[in-house]
């Protein structure tokens, strides 16, 4: 009887190598253990487990047979399964009969026969008492791969976590992590970046199938997607620290390459030269010359991105990878490759070679946007030495109009890229020749490289199925794209994208209200004397351009341009406020109070001094665009502003907007999340203040009711604590019951809300990054749809934020534009008051003409400060 035990066993053993080395590739391997399990099942006497393991042989035969001979032969050896099915008993018939169909549905499904195999597919999973858990898994894994080649995203992601969900039952961490991959880049592909983020965790035992190095890479490529770069380089780093046997030599140098770009954009310029140099000693030994060449013109790109004159070695690289790029065949590549050197060319003041090497047409090929910005950076260089300031002119307002649009189509760790180092130069050479023509040009120019990259990145798919599909489609054929080895195939998948670009780019137009489509046509900006006049407002514009802070107001119908202060200097004066800011908000100072006020008071008139005095004094209230760390700035603490209606706002185009749009208030919400001080007082007094409104309290919000507070009420007041994600806006989060709420979660519908109340701590905090990008919840809400938002640049003590508040709320329920109604709530506040800010645009609420006045409840701005303990 062990003998025959021993039989059964082996055999069965031998089966199972057999069905590794099918998905290893390796048939030959296969069909040899198969003949051993046959030879020992010849041993043994017939019994149901002989019969079970004899009918398993041939299923996993089929596989084999596919993999050496193709369809046909894999269709024979199905064929001999089924008619050995055939002259079993019955009842073992039907339990043997659904792993049969899980094989044909395998096959087909490596056919491409997609709807034959999922047909199989379904048929083997109505039976699931015939496989063991992790059989079970491996089903559904093979259904969502199907129903995802077959377009049905939604169902290939149900069967895809099912069937991780029943791996994990059954302990098996090789196929959950395979399948985790499999969701992670489903998701990504589908464009919905936090849901791909939840699935590309990485077990500490996760082997053979996916190996770690592989699934870190994969983990960096989709943090890098969604913005959140230092995760990215914490994952980067990681992997290369990893070391074992059976990782790929090639993904290990990518992970190099990838390390080196990720550094290079959040400002390691020395890591980045490191890990280049590393990458392009691992591509030198693999012989993978066209990796070489890419990882060599961004070393180039590094030394473009410091001052001084490139020289001989960094021309003699930049020309060496042109020619590579032309041995492979490789179109993108030469073209990255061309511009580089024009580049380094015109850097050299080699302005005829500079002109010849960017003389090659380019062909109608999918261009990465960042190969696209510096070949015009280039060009208008070019047209700008040789006199053409004109010529340059167009093309830059051009490469502005290409940012803004690429907005919606492109992958994030491109556009990013063109934002902080080709957007940047760009906007600045447009400054440059802007500067020469006069303040009103300098306006023009600042607005339209702000609101060329004044968008949130596109982390969620289109809520309308044509444009989710397009989009999916683009991401797939540009993933594709990326791996394409052949001449030819990059050719097609190149004309592929250019025209679902342009399909995506058409669809997302066409779905635009016609208000929408009116205000981008009516070039708003235009009509910015005519929006500050109406609301009684001068604007400042403050920069950073070459070193300098520059800036250029509008006073009653006249511009000035004024070059300011050091950029330096305003940093760390910036600093220095933020700092002594937040001590005063958050510390009992006891006796360093006075120190710590002094120092405060200094560093706001030094910044008073330099910013807003050069300007002249002004009764009206004041609209401010800021450049970077400006932004949080808390303005009404600088002596000339205190008491002055102030708005912060994104662009001159993102002001008029929103100062045009007004509607009546129908409903106010007041959301309360959970760990705010005397959440009760707060909410009343809100609710007091919209009294005939009808403001509606929700003690207990939840991320869902919040979601649908911003998709109806015009007015919402938030309660809750907050946390700001510096790398990515969408990725910050409010605190509320039950779980957070992600600003992404925002996206799909956008925020309808008019007015938005931030009162818990630093939602309005913004970080400065490579290009200049607006960072925080604040920011988020605004690029969404909300046309005001208050919140604190620090954290306020709850007193403070209360009573603020409750007198900002009274005010605009009473018709106050809300900036008029915050600087009213500041000044009778306590003096730490001064971090809030009015963001967007000058919103005031339509009052019916039965509503209380403004004169019933309005307070002197010299009003006495109440002088509130920090707690």
């Amino acid at each position: 009887m062990r003998s025959v035990d021993g039989a059964l066993d082996a055999a069965e053993a031998h089966r199972r190598r057999a069905v590794t080395a099918n998905m290893a590739g390796r048939p030959g391997a296969a069909a040899a253990s198969l003949r051993a399990a046959l030879s020992a099942l010849d041993r043994t006497e017939p019994s149901v487990a002989a019969t079970t393991i004899r009918f398993n042989c041939l299923v996993t035969g089929a596989l084999t047979s596919y993999l050496t001979g193709g369809l046909g032969a894999a269709t024979d050896a199905l064929d001999e399964a089924s008619a050995y099915l055939a002259e079993l008993v019955p009842g073992l018939a039907e339990r043997l009969s659904p792993r049969l169909e899980f094989q044909r549905a395998s096959i087909l499904g490596r056919a491409g026969s997609f709807e034959a195999a999922l047909r199989s597919a379904q048929v083997a999973m109505r039976h699931p008492a015939s496989f063991t858990t992790e059989e079970q898994a491996a089903v559904l894994l093979l259904s969502g791969l199907v129903l995802g080649e077959l377009g049905h995203s939604s169902e290939s992601t149900a069967a895809l976590a099912e069937a991780a969900r029943r791996a994990r039952e059954a302990g098996s961490t090789q196929l959950e992590q395979a399948i985790r991959h499999d969701l992670w880049f489903a998701a990504y592909q589908r464009g919905d970046l936090p849901e791909a983020l939840s699935w590309v965790g990485i077990s500490e035992d996760s082997t053979a199938q996916l190996s770690r190095l592989t699934a870190l890479l994969d983990q960096a490529f989709i943090l890098l997607e969604a913005g959140l770069l230092d995760d990215a380089v914490d994952r980067l780093r990681q992997a290369t620290t990893m070391r074992s046997r059976r990782d790929d030599p090639q993904v290990r140098a990518e992970v190099d390459y990838e390390l080196a770009r990720t550094l290079r954009l959040v400002g390691d310029v020395a890591g980045a030269r490191h890990h280049a140099h590393i990458a392009v000693r691992r591509f030198r030994r693999l012989h993978l010359t066209a990796w070489e060449a890419r990882v060599r013109l961004l070393q180039v790109e590094l030394a473009l991105d410091g001052p001084g004159h490139p020289g001989r070695p960094v021309l003699r690289t930049a020309e060496w990878a042109a020619t590579v790029a032309a041995e492979h065949g490789d179109e993108i590549l030469l073209e990255r490759a061309r511009t580089v050197l024009a580049h380094v060319q015109l850097r050299r003041g080699d302005l005829d070679a500079a002109r010849r090497t960017t003389s090659v047409a380019p062909g109608r090929i999918y261009r990465p946007l960042t190969h696209d910005l510096e070949r015009t950076l280039v060009n208008a260089q070019l047209r700008r030495q040789t006199g053409d300031d004109r010529g340059a002119a167009v093309l830059l307002r051009r490469a502005a109009r290409t940012l803004a649009e690429a907005q919606e189509v492109s992958p994030g760790l491109d556009l990013r890229t063109a934002g902080a180092f080709h957007g940047v130069r760009l906007g600045e050479l447009d400054l440059d020749l802007a500067i020469r023509r006069g303040p009103r040009a300098v306006l023009a120019s600042l607005d339209r490289w702000r609101s060329a990259t004044d968008h949130l990145p596109i982390v969620r798919p289109p809520r309308d199925p044509d444009a989710a599909s397009l989009v999916e489609q683009l991401r797939g054929v540009l993933v594709e794209l990326g791996q394409a080895q052949q001449p030819e195939d990059r050719r097609r998948l190149q004309a592929d994208a250019l025209v679902l670009r342009r399909r995506v780019r058409a669809r997302t137009w066409a779905l635009r209200s016609p208000e929408e489509q009116e205000a981008d046509a009516s070039h708003p900006s235009g009509r910015i004397d005519e929006v500050l006049e109406g609301n009684d407002r001068d604007l400042v514009w403050l920069a950073e351009h070459r070193g300098r802070i520059v800036g250029v107001a509008l006073r009653r119908g006249r511009a000035a341009f004024r070059d300011l202060m050091s950029a330096h200097e305003a940093a760390e004066l910036l600093q220095r406020v933020r700092s002594d800011l937040e001590v005063a908000c958050t510390h009992h100072l006891g006796p360093l109070s006075g120190a710590v006020w002094a120092s405060l008071v200094d560093e706001l008139e030094a910044l008073d001094r330099a910013l807003v005095r050069p300007w002249g004094s002004s009764e009206r209230g004041l609209v401010v665009v800021c450049s970077g760390a400006l932004a949080v700035l808390p303005w009404s603490g600088l002596p000339s502003l205190a008491d002055r209606p102030l708005t912060v706002a994104r662009s001159t185009t993102a002001y008029v907007r929103g100062s045009m749009r007004s509607a009546p208030v129908s409903r106010v919400d007041v959301a309360v999340g959970p760990g705010i001080p005397h959440p009760d007082a707060e909410a009343a007094a809100v609710r007091e203040a919209w009294a005939s409104h009808r403001a509606r309290v929700h003690d207990e919000q939840t991320a869902e009711g919040l979601l649908a507070s911003f998709g109806s009420a015009e007015v919402v007041h938030v309660a809750a604590h907050g946390h700001h994600e510096a790398m990515s806006p969408l990725f910050s989060t409010l605190d509320l019951h039950g779980g957070p709420l992600f600003a992404h979660e925002l996206q799909p519908a956008g925020v309808r809300s008019s007015h938005v109340f931030l009162s818990a701590c630093e939602l309005g905090a913004a970080t400065l990054r490579p290009g200049d990008e607006p960072l925080g919840f604040t920011s988020a809400l605004l690029a969404l749809g909300a046309r005001s938002v208050v919140a604190a640049t620090t954290p306020v003590p709850h007193e403070v934020a209360t009573a603020v508040a409750t007198r900002c709320h009274e005010l605009v329920a009473a018709g106050y534009p809300v900036g008029e109604a915050l600087a009213v709530a500041v000044a009778s506040s306590d003096r730490l008051a001064m971090a809030f800010s009015a963001f967007g645009a000058d919103w005031s609420a339509r009052i019916p003409s039965d509503s209380p006045g403004v004169s019933q409840i309005r307070t002197a701005p010299g009003e006495a400060r109440t002088g509130v303990a920090v707690s």
